[in-house]
């Protein structure tokens, strides 16, 4: 089994300390067993945030129509990713406590795992909706949000981002049956391989044949499980190659072969990003949807690299700071766009707003804004609800942080 003690350890050495800090967040607030903490994943959070922050602060600022693409640019144009590195962290978080149990811990319960998922995501999220419905007036689809059904752009700007609520769901609901259904029969075991290589085969044809020659997609095969699995997969895959690791306390020995595999791994991700933002998002959604399983490939083979090695220059991504904007990453995540957009729009019709620098002034007074409250609500609305999901009786959890 891995030595989660000594991961936590490093990451103490990286941060001077997993608990309190100056800004007053405990990394480690609402883990059952803190000494499961990686703190590596705190950050690519934290990365994933700030990737989908700066997409939307470029949309709304200049919109991404004819956009002149470069490697460097492409991942803020393109930084929609970071949904895709969300994806691929919940399949890995959630998926671990299971595929430790064949190593002889005890299996997670269904009931503590749907518990612990309602008192992640519910409270915050349900105060989201009313809010939005409260400025709005729709209430109407704020109730169908509310039961995590995609309502597209209405109640815009707020319900833009909470399509990946929606996916996440499907994915907490199917995730413990199929790993039931694993563990309970071979009969069940062999159903749920064939289910997948029966939607592996439709994903494949949708995906490469199909979609390419359509005007538009739906979000149900573009954006829902059935178009985002491979993301969760390739977080599945990562936990079970970790569940297997003899040790996971990263490692600074071979740092030549290490940083060489993370430029390998950025340089990847760059080509992706770019072909994509090249393309354009609407269009890449139909004409080459695959770029999602591509680049969730590559997020899982920096996880991997990340929780094992210290190559030069992961130092930009591990520390502190990109560690507490993942532990706020639930709360920024849903007040960012609507802050965004009433900060921006009023100004960005004023000739000769784009090219001022008040348009990169709002954008950071808009971050500002966004920790700020993501702060208020991580510590009012989320953080009593991370505490009694720690203290309560969930599923063992192997990794924290989910």
């Amino acid at each position: 089994m891995p030595d989660l003690q000594a991961a936590t350890m490093a990451g103490k050495t990286m941060t001077g300390s997993t608990g309190h800090a100056t800004d007053g967040i405990d990394l480690a607030a609402g883990v059952r067993r803190p000494s499961s903490y990686r703190y590596e994943l705190e950050c690519l959070r934290g990365l994933a945030i700030l990737l989908v922050f700066l997409f939307h602060a470029y949309g709304v600022t200049w919109g991404a129509e004819n956009a002149q693409v470069t490697p460097a640019n492409a991942w803020i144009i393109a930084g929609n990713t970071g949904v895709t590195l969300f994806f691929v962290l919940s399949g890995f978080l959630l998926s671990l406590p299971w595929l430790q149990a064949e190593g002889g811990k005890s299996r997670p319960s269904l009931r503590g795992f749907y518990r612990a998922r309602c008192m992640r995501i519910l409270p915050l999220y349900l105060c989201a909706v009313a809010l939005a419905a409260l400025i709005t007036g729709d209430w109407e689809a704020a109730s169908r949000a509310a039961l995590f059904q995609p309502i597209g752009f209405e109640m815009f700007p707020f319900g833009v981002v909470w399509w990946t609520l929606c996916t996440e769901v499907q994915f907490y609901i199917l995730l413990p049956l199929a790993f039931w259904c694993v563990y309970r029969h071979p009969a069940l075991k062999t159903l749920v391989i064939l289910i997948l290589g029966i939607w592996l085969a439709a994903y494949l044809y949708w995906a490469l044949a199909w979609a390419p020659t359509q005007s538009k997609v739906g979000w149900w095969a573009s954006k829902s499980l059935a178009g985002r699995l491979p993301a969760f997969l390739a977080g599945i895959a990562l936990a079970f190659w970790y569940a297997r690791l003899a040790k996971a306390s990263p490692s600074s020995q071979l740092p030549v072969s290490s940083t060489g595999a993370l430029v390998a791994i950025l340089a990847a991700m760059t080509y992706l990003l770019w072909r994509s933002a090249t393309i354009g998002d609407a269009a890449a959604e139909r004409q080459w949807h695959i770029h999602h399983t591509l680049e969730a490939t590559c997020w899982a083979a920096l996880i991997a690299l990340l929780l094992v090695a210290r190559p030069l220059g992961s130092s930009v991504v591990l520390n502190r700071p990109m560690a507490v904007l993942g532990k706020l990453s639930y709360s920024i995540y849903l007040n960012h766009l609507p802050i965004l957009f009433y900060l921006i729009y009023p100004l960005k019709h004023t000739p000769g707003y784009a090219d001022s620098a008040w348009a990169y002034l709002i954008q950071a007074l808009a971050l500002g804004l966004s920790l700020f409250l993501g702060w208020i609500t991580y510590r009012y609305i989320e953080l009593p609800f991370l505490r009694r999901k720690a203290s309560g009786t969930v599923a063992n959890t192997a990794v924290a942080g989910s």
